[in-house]
C-alpha cells in the first residue's frame, strides 16, 4: 500500500510539474521575440552586363503583427527594430488586423509602423487581415513614411548600384491572377519580392528575384517539438479569413518557417510578432538578413 501511495504521490507531483512547465512555456513563448539573424550571399547575375554588388545590406523582416490595440510591448518592438540600424524593413502583411478597437487605435498602430526607421526605406504589402480595412489604411498612412507595394515595385540605388523592391497583393482566387503576371515581368536589376502568402515560390519563373520575404503562416504556433506545427493557416482568400488544415495536408508543409532554398531563389518566411496569440516552441520574431555578393560591377 505504501509503494501505491508513494507512486500516486509521485504521479501528481510529476503531472503538476508538466503543467506549470507547459504554463511557463506558453507565457515566454507567447511574449517573447527572438532575433533571427541570417547572412545570404546573393547570385546577383541577371542580364549580359547587369550586376549589382551589394556589401552587407541589412533587411529587417517583420510579419504578422495584428495590431488592434497598441501596447508597451509593441512600443518597446519599435524601438528594438530601429536600434539594429536597418538599410530597409520589409513589413509582409497582417500589421493591421480588421478586429480592430477602433479607428482611433488603427491610427494610433498606423503612427506606430510610422515610427519605424531605415536608412533607404520601409516597404509593406497588405495581408489578408488587412483586407476589409485597406481603404482606411490607405487613408490615413503615410506614403512617404511606409511605401506600400500593392503589384508594384521601386528601383534603389544603393552605393551606386541597383536593386528592386517588389511587393504584391497575393489572394487565394481563381478569378485574381495581376500578381502573376507582375513577378515574371523581365526586371532589368536584381529583385526582392515581398508577398504575404509564400505559395507564390511556386509560381515564379523569373530569375531576376532573388529572395522572397513572406508570412501568413506563423510558424504554426501550436509545435510539437521535433515535429513542428500541428496546423497550418490556408491560402490566403479575398474575404480576409481563412481556414486551418493539418500540416501535411498542407502546401506549406515543407516552408512553415526559416529560410529556405526552392528554384534557387531565397525565401524567408516569418512567424510573425503577435503578442497575446498563445505560441508553443514557436517564437515571435524579428528576422534580420545580412545580403551580400561578391560580383563585380
Amino acid at each position: 500500500m505504501k509503494k501505491k501511495s508513494w507512486f500516486k504521490r509521485f504521479i501528481s507531483i510529476l503531472g503538476l510539474c508538466i503543467i506549470f512547465f507547459i504554463c511557463i512555456k506558453f507565457f515566454h513563448d507567447t511574449f517573447r521575440v527572438k532575433i533571427v539573424d541570417k547572412s545570404l550571399k546573393i547570385n546577383s547575375y541577371v542580364k549580359i552586363n547587369s550586376y549589382v554588388k551589394i556589401n552587407e545590406l541589412i533587411i529587417i523582416h517583420i510579419s504578422d503583427m495584428h495590431l488592434k490595440k497598441v501596447k508597451k510591448s509593441h512600443l518597446k518592438l519599435i524601438e528594438k527594430i530601429n536600434s539594429l540600424n536597418p538599410d530597409i524593413i520589409c513589413l509582409t502583411g497582417d500589421i493591421f488586423h480588421y478586429k480592430v478597437k477602433s479607428d482611433e487605435e488603427l491610427i494610433k498602430s498606423i503612427c506606430l509602423i510610422e515610427s519605424l526607421i531605415a536608412k533607404y526605406g520601409v516597404y509593406m504589402v497588405f495581408g489578408n487581415t488587412e483586407i476589409p480595412i485597406k481603404e482606411k489604411i490607405l487613408e490615413n498612412i503615410n506614403t512617404q513614411k511606409i511605401r506600400i507595394l500593392e503589384n508594384t515595385f521601386q528601383t534603389l540605388t544603393i552605393n551606386g548600384y541597383k536593386i528592386n523592391i517588389l511587393g504584391i497583393f497575393n489572394i487565394y482566387s481563381p478569378t485574381y491572377t495581376a500578381y502573376k503576371e507582375v513577378i515574371n515581368e523581365d526586371f532589368q536589376y536584381p529583385t526582392i519580392l515581398l508577398s504575404h502568402s509564400p505559395e507564390v515560390i511556386y509560381q515564379i519563373k523569373n530569375e531576376a528575384i532573388k529572395l522572397v520575404l513572406s508570412g501568413h503562416l506563423h510558424a504554426g504556433q501550436i509545435c510539437i517539438p521535433y515535429l513542428g506545427a500541428i496546423i497550418l493557416p490556408s491560402e490566403c482568400t479575398e474575404t480576409g479569413y481563412h481556414s486551418y488544415q493539418f500540416v501535411k495536408n498542407s502546401i506549406f508543409y515543407t516552408i512553415q518557417k526559416g529560410i529556405h532554398t526552392i528554384n534557387g531563389i531565397y525565401m524567408s518566411v516569418s512567424s510573425g510578432i503577435n503578442f497575446g496569440s498563445p505560441r508553443f516552441f514557436s517564437n515571435n520574431e524579428i528576422i534580420q538578413i545580412t545580403v551580400s555578393s561578391t560580383i563585380k560591377k
